[in-house]
């Protein structure tokens, strides 16, 4: 059985054979009036793909961002701060999507099963009735290492604490097999749909 790196990677290079033989790897289709709005949950630690996801499902024309860190920047708080507030703003803007028919992707690292199923639960309340939380396909190993490189000030700019992502990585760990699996699976569904391969990235212009 292939592990979900080696998945991943079999994906990419199908759609560079394809590239190359001159025939056009498939994107996913872009959402249209007739699709129902959908809502995704990322869950993953600093540095693991969150972000490069949301920003290539972002790019299709038909579905929103949303997060913590965003939250934090339009209400001009710090990195640190974690007031009912900014989750207030973040999911007023989800429902703000929703009202517009449009899809969203919360990009918080929503370890814990806890904080998944209220993201879930929360998206619900705002309008959402297909709801799904999807695994970020990246390492722990490679986020470490993408997350000290990481500069800047505001919120989601800078490197995480290390103390933190230990942290983070101890729920990673502990977190149940068939929770991995069922978060695995709904990534793979997801891939099928929006093609997270690099070449329909660099397209998009999400990665270089």
């Amino acid at each position: 059985m292939k592990t979900f790196s080696e998945f991943i990677t079999e994906a990419n290079r199908r759609a560079q054979r394809a590239s190359k033989a001159g025939r056009k790897p498939k994107e996913g289709e872009k959402s249209t009036s007739n699709e129902k709005p959908s809502a995704v949950v990322t869950v993953g630690l600093p540095g693991s793909g969150k972000s490069t996801i949301a920003k290539h499902m972002v790019s299709k024309g038909n579905t929103d961002q949303h997060e913590l860190d965003k939250s934090r920047q339009a209400l001009g708080k710090g990195p640190a701060y974690f007031g009912s507030d900014i989750v207030q703003h973040t999911y007023s803007g989800a429902k703000k999507s929703a009202e517009q028919g449009r899809s969203t992707v919360l990009s918080n690292t929503s370890i814990p099963k806890q904080h998944r199923q209220d993201a879930i639960d929360k998206l619900k309340d705002s309008g959402y009735k297909n709801v799904k939380a999807v695994l970020s396909p990246g390492s722990t190993k490679a986020a470490m290492r993408r997350n000290r490189k990481r500069t800047g000030t505001n919120p989601g700019e800078g490197a995480v604490p290390q103390f933190v992502m230990n942290r983070m990585k101890q729920g990673m760990d502990s977190m149940s097999r068939s929770d991995k699996r069922e978060l695995r699976a709904n990534y793979k569904k997801l891939h099928k749909k929006e093609r997270f391969t690099k070449p329909a990235m660099k397209r998009s212009g999400v990665i270089r």
